[in-house]
């Protein structure tokens, strides 16, 4: 019942911070962290973030870094994993660990009376994961089974086609799930190493939300990541653009197709940044945009349309995923196809760029009326590598961005022929004509 509680209060709207009172907190022992200080109700929240995901995943050990974070849960210290579990319930604490390309990510959300324990049992976590023989049995099955309820997917299938075909022999090129064979393979001695390479302090990105101040900040940071090791033992990664210009299609016998087009974006430290978010805002995302316009309004060739931007360490994307019936394949593709090649010739109008503007100005303060969505937020400028102050200089830039740049950077971004993936039924022979 306890859990429920804490769960709705930091999905409370009632918080009165906001993103423009962000502060740096330098810890005694160096550690730093972003803090936006919140005390209407009595909790805490804190995402941090390891570098290291997926990419740092040895060849034929595929889904190693997803299989460590599902067992940080799984017992710490003197404590197996229910009596662990049984201890987070009892001090009303949510601990939880999820691996990404880049980064494993690991959010708390602490009830304040009982921060002292919620520090240790986070401490303990980090520093004294036991992985125990049953909990990597049990999260092997786990991940086993979550694959198999996956591959057969067109949604899964088509976005490892389109990693595979856009980075082919860099890392970004492999599941991130796995396979059977892989997760089969890996071993405890395998886990522990990760563990030991990862968890480190000089890739550690920290953002805290709640109720407590700078001055008690510094010190529990201390406590909670000061005995991890100084220095992570990271594979080194090059930057990497996504190839363009290839079709892979994949026969499955669906009665929906999906379809990704993918082009190398713009990362958010780039000049162009700003103007690439009006670009993609304009040709993709909601119901104003050309593609749900051209493609699902006014031709009704999909059931639905959309396109992101992806910003990973690496290498940054834009990806349009539509779903259609198989015998509409062809006319959908040649229908965003021309959506692609009009954005690069011809830019946006005026008023789509107002109302681009519009939407694109309130964007960073979405869902920062709650503790998560304070951290959430917190975590994607640190991750992005942009200064504190990123967020005051938002609707300042999103302003001065102008026709002529949005046309320059159509050119720039949307001129090469995308690469595209289909998975659906007939999709071989689309692939021969």
């Amino acid at each position: 019942m306890g859990f429920v509680l804490v769960g709705g209060l930091f999905n409370s709207p009632s918080l009165g911070a906001g993103i423009s009172d962000v502060q740096r907190v330098i810890s005694p022992g160096g550690i730093e962290a972003w803090l936006v200080e919140d005390h209407s109700v009595p909790l805490i929240a804190v995402d941090f973030s390891f570098y290291g995901g997926s990419s740092q995943d040895e060849p034929g050990k595929e889904g190693l870094s997803s299989f460590v974070a599902d067992l940080l849960n799984e017992g710490a210290g003197d404590m197996p994993a229910l009596l662990f579990q049984e201890r987070l319930d009892d001090i009303l604490m949510h601990l939880s660990f999820t691996s990404g390309l880049d980064w494993i990510r690991g959010t708390a959300k602490i009830w304040k009376p009982t921060l002292s324990k919620a520090e240790e049992l986070l401490s303990s976590a980090l520093m004294e994961p036991r992985f125990d023989k049953d909990a990597i049995d049990r999260v092997r099955a786990s991940r086993i089974n979550t694959l198999r309820e996956n591959i057969n997917k067109p949604s899964f299938i088509a976005y490892n086609l389109l990693r595979e075909a856009q980075y082919r022999e860099h890392v970004y090129g492999r599941g991130l799930l796995g396979t059977t064979s892989s997760l089969t393979s890996i071993s405890a001695e395998e886990i522990k190493n990760y563990h030991r390479r990862i968890f480190a302090k000089d890739r550690l990105k920290i953002s805290v939300a709640g109720s407590i101040d700078a001055k008690s900040l510094g010190p529990l940071l201390d406590r909670v990541f000061g005995e991890l090791p100084q220095e992570s033992d990271i594979s080194p990664i090059a930057n990497v653009s996504a190839i363009t210009d290839f079709v892979v299609a994949k026969e499955a016998d669906i009665p929906q197709a999906t379809i990704l087009m993918s082009l190398p974006w713009l990362a958010m430290d780039d000049p162009d940044f700003f103007a690439s978010q009006i670009l993609e805002w304009v040709f993709g995302r909601g119901m104003s945009s050309r593609l749900f316009r051209e493609v699902r309004e006014k031709r009704g060739l999909v059931y639905h349309v959309s396109a992101s931007h992806q910003d990973e360490v690496h290498s940054q994307t834009v990806i349009a995923t539509a779903s259609t019936s198989n015998s509409k394949i062809s006319h959908a593709l040649l229908t965003m196809k021309e959506q692609f090649a009009m954005i690069a010739e011809r830019g946006v109008t005026e008023d789509e760029l107002e109302i681009a503007k519009t939407h694109l100005r309130a964007e960073p303060f979405l869902y920062m009326d709650t503790l998560d969505g304070l951290t959430n937020r917190l975590m994607s400028f640190q991750l992005s590598n942009v200064e504190i102050d990123y967020v005051k200089k938002w609707i300042d830039m999103i302003n001065k961005v102008s026709l002529k740049d949005v046309a320059r950077v159509a050119s720039r971004l949307f001129s090469k022929n995308p690469g595209i993936v289909i998975v659906g039924k007939g999709t071989e022979e689309y692939k021969k004509n």
